[in-house]
C-alpha cells in the first residue's frame, strides 16, 4: 500500500464517525441549551411589561420540540416551578378565594405556559413537578 492510500483511509473513517461527527452531536444539543437561558429568563420576567411578546416567544421556543419533547426533561424543573409560584394561590387555607400572589396578567401568561408545556411535554411528564396542593 501506499502512504497516500492509507490517508484516504483514515479520511474515509473520520467522515464516517471519526472525531469530526462528534462536534456535529455536540452542535445539535448545543442548540437547546443555548434556548434554556432565555426560557428562564423569560419565565423570570412574566411580570414585565413586554409579558406578553415573551410568553410569545417561549411557546414558539418550546413548540419546536413537539417532535422530541425528551428534550425539555432536563429544564422541566426550572421552568414549571416559578410558573407554579405564579399561579399558586397564598397559604391561607381557604380554598376558593380567587386572590392571588401575583396580577391576574401574570397568572394568564403562566398558564399559557403550562399548557404549551404539557402539550408538548404532556401533562403526566409535567405533573410531576407540581406541588401536592396546587
Amino acid at each position: 500500500m501506499s502512504p497516500d492510500a492509507g490517508n484516504g483511509v483514515q479520511g474515509a473513517a473520520e467522515d464516517a464517525g471519526g472525531p469530526a461527527d462528534e462536534g456535529g452531536e455536540e452542535e445539535s444539543f448545543a442548540s437547546f441549551l443555548v434556548e434554556a437561558p432565555e426560557l428562564r429568563a423569560i419565565v423570570a420576567d412574566l411580570a414585565g411589561a413586554d409579558g406578553d411578546a415573551l410568553v410569545q416567544r417561549a411557546c414558539a421556543i418550546i413548540d419546536k420540540y413537539q417532535e422530541q419533547p425528551q428534550l425539555l426533561d432536563p429544564h422541566l424543573e426550572s421552568l414549571v416551578a416559578p410558573l407554579i409560584a405564579f399561579v399558586s394561590a397564598p397559604g391561607d387555607g381557604r380554598a376558593g378565594v380567587g386572590a392571588w400572589s401575583a396580577p391576574v396578567e401574570v397568572v394568564h401568561r403562566a398558564c399559557r405556559l403550562l399548557y404549551v408545556l404539557a402539550k408538548v411535554r404532556g401533562f403526566k411528564t409535567v405533573l410531576k413537578f407540581f406541588e401536592p396542593n396546587v
